[in-house]
């Protein structure tokens, strides 16, 4: 019984989760290798984005290496479509790979993605490093947002590099607790409890400096 042909299209990186596994049984098909190809990932600008960035995208495009590749490899592959339809299978993989699957094979798998549906064969296109690709950019994000002080130490409360003072032992007007059981637990041991020489009191240890912020509770930028 003939099967509808169903063209699988994978982007990956080499480098991280390599070439694809062909879940069908049949032992996998196509690879092109794009590492040949100018990387748009040399280039500071284009570190952050993906085969599916209009820069990338263009910068690709007007690349004559890149149009014959694909010329060479979209021949490859039609000829194997054509005859696999001929035949009846339902299914071919065709993978493209390149160092970290965040530029090249992106691009490339795209692009044999658009010409196959434009000729009514149907595919599924997965970008493999894709989903950690757009998590490290999102954090990367995050970072560069996050404020900082003239050290270049984060003002993020809690944060080990943080701009906000606390009360420990690493302070110069702090002491350990002058009498017994100051916590409840019989034992100044512990050291939940500090003496500030500055207020003259005891302070709970590795709170924001009760003598900079007093009862309030200092944020991000103080």
């Amino acid at each position: 019984m003939n099967q509808i042909l169903v063209v699988k299209i994978y982007s990956f990186g080499f480098r991280k989760s390599g070439i694809p596994k062909d879940s069908s049984g049949h032992g996998g098909g196509f690879v092109f290798d794009c590492r040949s190809l100018p990387n748009p990932g040399r280039q500071e600008h284009f570190k952050d984005q993906t085969g599916l960035d209009g820069g990338v995208i263009d910068y690709l495009s007007a690349s004559p290496v890149v149009q014959k590749f694909l010329k060479h490899a979209i021949e490859m592959v039609d000829l194997a479509v054509a005859d696999y339809t001929e035949r009846g299978f339902g299914h071919l993989m065709v993978s493209f790979g390149c160092t970290g699957g965040q530029h090249r094979s992106i691009f490339c798998a795209e692009y044999l993605h658009r010409h196959l549906q434009e000729k009514g064969i149907v595919t599924v296109l997965r970008h493999v490093e894709l989903p950690e690709i757009k998590l490290s950019k999102k954090m990367n994000q995050t970072l560069r947002r996050t404020p900082s002080s003239s050290d270049g130490s984060s003002l993020n409360a809690g944060v080990t590099k943080s701009a906000i003072r606390f009360c420990d032992l690493q302070c110069k007007h702090a002491a350990l607790p002058k009498d017994e059981g100051i916590d409840g637990s019989k034992s100044c041991r512990t050291f939940s409890a500090l003496w500030c020489n500055l207020l003259g009191e005891y302070v709970v240890k590795n709170s924001p400096c009760s003598h900079q912020y007093g009862k309030r509770r200092p944020k991000a930028g103080w």
